[in-house]
Order: C-alpha cells, then sequence, then structure tokens
C-alpha cells in the first residue's frame, strides 16, 4: 500500500520535473511495447524506461504557471494490481467513482476514477491497471495548491484521455 501512495507523489513530483524540462510534440510515442497515440498539441515530459508522460500542453512551475492542464502519466510496475489501488483509496477515504474492467487492445485492464481532495485541492483521477504489462496509467488535472476546479478540468478532458486509451496498441512485450 505504501507503494501505491508513493507512486501517486512520484508521479506528481514527475509532473513537476518535467515541466522544467524541455517538451516536444507527442503524436505516435513508442513506449515499452505500447504504440500510445497522444492527441493532437499535447507533448511528451518525459520518456524513461520506467516513466512516460504527456500533456496537452507544457506544465511550467509553480511561479510560473504553463498553458498544460491535464496530463497522462505512464509508468513499469512489476506486480501491479487493480486491488493495491481499490485498497490505498478505501485506506485514503477517497471516493471512488467508477471500478470497471476494460479492454486495452485486446489485453484486460481496470479503470479506476476517484475524487479526493489533496493538499486542499479537490482532485479527480483515473487510474488504469494493465496487468499484463505491468503498466499503470494516471490520467489526472495538473492544478495548483488551492485551486478548486481539478474535477472540472479532469470532466473537461475526459475525451482526450478516452481518446489515449482507445489508441493504444500493444507489440512485443520489453524483455
Amino acid at each position: 500500500m505504501r507503494r501505491v501512495a508513493s507512486v501517486i507523489a512520484s508521479l506528481l513530483l514527475v509532473a513537476l520535473l518535467a515541466s522544467a524540462c524541455g517538451t516536444s510534440a507527442a503524436g505516435e510515442q513508442r513506449w515499452r511495447g505500447l504504440r500510445v497515440t497522444a492527441p493532437e498539441g499535447w507533448v511528451v515530459h518525459e520518456k524513461e524506461d520506467t516513466r512516460f508522460a504527456i500533456s496537452d500542453a507544457p506544465f511550467g512551475t509553480q511561479e510560473e504557471p504553463g498553458a498544460g492542464e491535464v496530463g497522462a502519466f505512464f509508468t513499469y510496475e512489476p506486480g501491479a494490481s487493480a486491488d493495491a489501488w481499490r485498497d490505498l483509496i478505501e485506506q485514503q477515504g477517497w471516493t471512488l467513482e467508477l471500478d470497471e474492467p476494460i479492454s486495452i487492445d485486446g489485453s484486460p485492464a481496470t479503470r479506476l476514477v476517484f475524487e479526493h481532495t489533496g493538499a486542499e485541492t479537490p482532485l479527480r483521477e483515473m487510474v488504469v491497471v494493465l496487468p499484463s504489462r505491468d503498466v499503470v496509467m494516471l490520467f489526472q488535472a495538473a492544478v495548483l495548491r488551492g485551486q478548486t476546479d481539478g474535477p472540472e478540468i479532469f470532466d473537461r478532458h475526459r475525451t482526450e484521455f478516452e481518446q489515449i486509451l482507445r489508441g493504444i496498441r500493444l507489440g512485443a512485450p520489453v524483455g
């Protein structure tokens, strides 16, 4: 459970660190045997062996926010499970809004959508666990501390999140 909580913190840190790095147009990207097609205008923030991040625009920094409102963060997590996320959501007292099986290019996955308040900032997030590839995808709004419209921002971009999920194609697994 601590592992999942540390993953969330790591993903948020990745978003902030990535905002300081250069970005490039996303288009179609290959990462760990997945072909990910980002919506028009999205950019790549990070592409490493175990992490991949895209967003609707550059995020900027806390001091100088960028135009980016939302991001999709992919992590390689051996043994990843939807049950660990369900446990975290319950333990943290977050509100689970959706828990459903889905298919990513024919491979079973689980989608969880939940709402919570982090650092006094309300958020709605979506986690998709793809166990056959040990991949966790986190879709979230990039809000600043005290910003109150995180759930609304998430909802405005839900179609883009769904487009990303529908566009994922699986190639040969890594390793």
